[in-house]
């Protein structure tokens, strides 16, 4: 359940730095989407535990888990948003 909270948090800052902010343009929505869903899934899965604590019960949803997933996510596609524009100039 974690992990589709995850992926589903990654996507939908993926769709809003698409939407609102106008993070890569030219890549389109979906890479966008999928960009964040990955940053989301590492913060979350891989990088959320080492830094903070697990949870109690394996089904818990930790909320410091949910914001290093979005931290992750927004970091993933500022880093591959500042990719792409280097690669195109």
């Amino acid at each position: 359940m974690e992990m589709a909270i995850w992926l589903l948090v990654g996507s939908v800052l993926g769709w809003a730095g698409f939407a609102w902010v106008g993070l890569s343009a030219d890549w389109g929505v979906w890479i966008s989407v999928l960009i964040g869903a990955a940053g989301s899934f590492a913060g979350g899965e891989l990088l959320g535990p080492i830094i903070g604590s697990a949870t109690a019960q394996a089904g818990d949803l930790d909320p410091f888990l949910v914001f290093m997933a979005l931290a992750c996510a927004a970091g993933s596609l500022i880093v591959g948003n500042m990719i792409h524009n280097r690669a195109r100039s």
